[in-house]
């Protein structure tokens, strides 16, 4: 008995100091090879996986863990089984923690300790344990990109947090649910986790839950551009976590309001929030080491407001922080992102040689990090000094080493600026040719951007919608209980009333009063209803007009009942059609089809309204449009030009994606000519803008006589044209009932201007630096 008693209180000591001094690690050892019973040398590893070297605390809680499985095998008591079952957990949460700190943790073994944790947990009931581990077991259903499961995980942890009463818990798993929605661009979602987050923590009265419900409130406030509503929850949150004292929760706040007001543009607001920032992590130890991040962002803020004196002085004050921190995690990388920051601002200031210098230790440090994006970006700087150094021999080994790097990382952006630059060092070098090439490129992926963007303008606007559906919804129920509020109150002051009359004459007045109030109100209410359907229905008819008419057309016949037909000197007129169409739409069920043509129409009045080109029309699978009009313009001819081969590249993007799948695609032919036009409105029942004459024929003989992928116009649109497109002469082509008719294909944007430029040397370049930002 009094070998046991001295047995625990060496494994009590050693648990409660978890320090690693060898006499106390001696005790164990000799206490754990006297030991006979599996109980008690369960609880002496257990200690021992919390002192000595690091590969026997790993061992120890191994065999704990080997050892409760032993145990539980023997043990169907129940009562006797909860404290094997309490101890098998902690010999997991032990090994986790090790595994971790020694990087030696990987989503296998998260997932196998994870389920058995689970069913350690649902064993003894824990359902706090429980929902902890389903959150974990969320994540690693989200790493493997299975978003259902993630879900379905987050719930069944919900669940758990509620019947355990677990109020932080339940906050958090909504905070993370709205991180999850936000990912993938569901505003909406994310705005609706949030606020039942919110409603949670104020209904308990959690402080601090409340406080980081609103801080991602406003983050998600400023990222939908809504700058009024996110600065509103930063100030919520920010004098809760002053209260709280929760200095941890207070300099993320201030740091994401310092980036918000840097997001505006608001530069004195940034640096004094970001002062704030600084002050608060000096003052506490357990922040003073973020605070060489926060200097970082200190200089990339002068360094956008050109105060280089400033942005240098807080860039070696970040440098200087960061090379006293040699062993914390990332911080050889975060000393290369200042190096260049450095590098960029002596760009700026044109010291080319202190740029490179800086641009070369940054590139050594991520290179020796195997950070090829970064080292890229290091290399990027080099060869932009070197090319104003006229080194350009230099400029082109570095220049073509980061696109080689950038091409591997698959983010157009980068790599089309990196042959933006490819191309004027090759230019200044005198290869002409490759200067093209690089140039060509460069603009081929600028065109993929664009279409990106197009493709992903109508889920934007989708997620738009949705939000201010969320929003209103939101408020109609704000108002909906305020109205009941009201109510109530008014209910309640009735009823004062009525129990304060003594005399049945006060009553029946009381009583004749109140009638009057209610027939009053409700007649108040009817007008004011009637009032908001009268506005609702102007502004939807409002907008019908617009979608129907130019705006000018519209406010024309709102003021005078009518419009008068206007002649337009020149306009150009752009008519597509899908090649084959007849042949296509029989292999497509009617539902396919009108999808299929919904979507190429909604991305060219999409690209078309890019460059103030009005739609008139579609028949069937032909679209029509014309620049120029109803406002007359000189650009007219360019602009469509520019929307066409912008339609051309979304509709060989359309087919290839389509035929890489097996379904059906359609190609396109697209004619365009430039002249003379009358337009106006048809008709008195159902309005129509319309143009007519020769130039609307023309326009369609150009689209009739063109090629699939072609972009086809007429020998008056070329002469408009011709010194900014480069554009093929087809000859003169016979086209119905307009006899011979010169024809051109347009190839694309004329590059002699632009390669002029680059051969000069006189193209600047916006290229994205070590941190992030775009060098001007």
């Amino acid at each position: 008995m009094k070998k046991m008693f001295l047995l625990l209180t060496v494994f009590v000591f050693a648990s409660l100091t978890s320090l690693c001094q060898d006499p106390v690690v001696q005790l164990l050892k000799t206490a754990l090879q006297k030991a006979k019973e599996d109980t008690t040398r369960l609880r002496l590893h257990l200690a021992l996986a919390r002192a000595g070297k690091e590969q026997e605390k790993l061992f120890h809680s191994e065999t704990a863990i080997q050892l409760t499985n032993k145990l539980l095998k023997r043990t169907t008591d129940k009562n006797k089984r909860r404290p094997i079952v309490l101890q098998e957990i902690q010999a997991y949460q032990r090994l986790d923690s090790l595994l971790t700190e020694n990087g030696k943790m990987n989503p296998d073994l998260t997932l196998n300790h994870t389920q058995r944790l689970l069913e350690l947990h649902t064993e003894i009931a824990d359902k706090k344990g429980m929902a902890e581990q389903q959150w974990r077991l969320a994540y690693y259903k989200l790493y493997k990109n299975d978003t259902t499961s993630f879900l379905s995980y987050m719930q069944l942890s919900l669940v758990n947090d509620r019947q355990a009463k677990d109020t932080a818990g339940i906050v958090s798993t909504y905070r993370d649910l709205a991180s999850f929605y936000l990912s993938i661009g569901n505003f909406p979602k994310a705005l609706g986790a949030l606020q039942t987050g919110l409603a949670t923590a104020k209904k308990m009265n959690y402080k601090k839950g409340m406080a980081w419900c609103h801080l991602q409130l406003a983050d998600i406030y400023r990222d939908n551009k809504e700058a009024t509503q996110a600065l509103q929850n930063y100030q919520t949150a920010l004098p809760i976590l002053y209260a709280l004292k929760d200095t941890a929760s207070l300099y993320n706040g201030l740091a994401a309001l310092g980036g918000f007001y840097y997001k505006q543009n608001n530069i004195p607001k940034t640096i004094e929030t970001y002062h704030k920032v600084i002050a608060l992590g000096e003052a506490k130890k357990d922040l003073k080491q973020r605070v060489p991040g926060v200097y970082k962002w200190m200089g990339q803020v002068y360094k956008d407001a050109k105060d280089y004196t400033q942005s240098v002085h807080y860039y070696e004050k970040s440098l200087e922080g960061y090379k006293k921190q040699k062993n914390l995690p990332n911080t050889r990388l975060s000393i290369a992102y200042v190096l260049g920051g450095l590098g960029e601002v002596y760009q700026a200031k044109r010291d080319f040689a202190k740029a490179t210098d800086y641009y070369l230790q940054a590139a050594k440090i991520v290179a020796e990090l195997k950070d090829e994006y970064g080292l890229a970006s290091a290399y990027w700087g080099v060869a932009r000094a070197r090319l104003q150094q006229k080194n350009h021999a230099s400029a082109k080994q570095y220049s073509h080493q980061a696109l080689q790097l950038l091409r591997k990382q698959y983010a157009l952006e980068p790599i089309s600026q990196a042959e933006r630059l490819a191309s004027q060092v090759d230019s200044a070098s005198g290869n002409g040719l490759e200067a093209l090439q690089h140039y060509q490129e460069y603009v081929r992926l600028t065109n993929q951007l664009r279409g990106d963007e197009i493709r992903k303008a109508a889920q934007v606007e989708k997620f738009d919608a949705e939000f201010a559906q969320q929003k209103a919804l939101a408020k109609a129920e704000q108002e909906k209980r305020e109205a009941v509020t009201k109510a109530q109150l008014q209910e309640e002051q009735t009823k004062r009333y009525a129990l304060y009359g003594g005399l049945g004459l006060l009553t029946i007045f009381a009583g004749f009063m109140f009638n009057r109030f209610r027939v009053t109100q409700r007649q108040k209410r009817i007008i004011e209803k009637q009032k908001a359907i009268v506005e609702t229905e102007k502004r939807r008819s409002d907008d019908l007009l617009l979608n129907i008419l130019p705006a000018e057309v519209a406010e024309e016949l709102k003021e005078k009942g009518h419009t008068e037909a206007k002649l337009f000197e020149q306009v150009t007129v752009m008519f597509t059609d899908f090649k084959g169409f007849t042949q296509t739409a029989e292999k497509l069920s009617p539902k396919e089809l009108v999808a299929e043509i919904d979507t190429c129409f909604s991305a060219f009045d999409h690209i078309i309204s890019q460059y103030n080109i009005e739609k008139i029309k579609t028949i069937g699978d032909s679209y029509m449009c014309v620049g120029g009009l109803p406002v007359a313009n000189r650009t007219n001819a360019m602009d469509v030009l520019k929307a066409a081969l912008e339609i051309q590249y979304y509709m060989q993007q359309q087919f290839e994606e389509r035929t890489k799948e097996g379904k059906e695609a359609f190609e396109i032919r697209i004619g365009i000519h430039t002249g003379p036009v009358v337009a106006g409105i048809v008709g008195v029942k159902k309005f129509a803008y319309d143009v007519w004459g020769d130039t609307v024929n023309i326009a369609s003989r150009m689209e009739s006589s063109g090629e699939a992928g072609h972009v086809n116009i007429s020998g008056e649109t070329y002469e408009v044209v011709k010194d900014a497109f480069v554009c093929l002469y087809r000859g003169k082509i016979l086209a119905k009932n307009k006899g011979e008719v010169d024809m051109y294909f347009v190839e694309g944007i004329s590059l002699d201007k632009t390669t002029h430029l680059i051969a000069d040397g006189l193209t600047k370049v916006g290229l994205t630096g070590m941190n992030g930002t775009k060098q001007v």
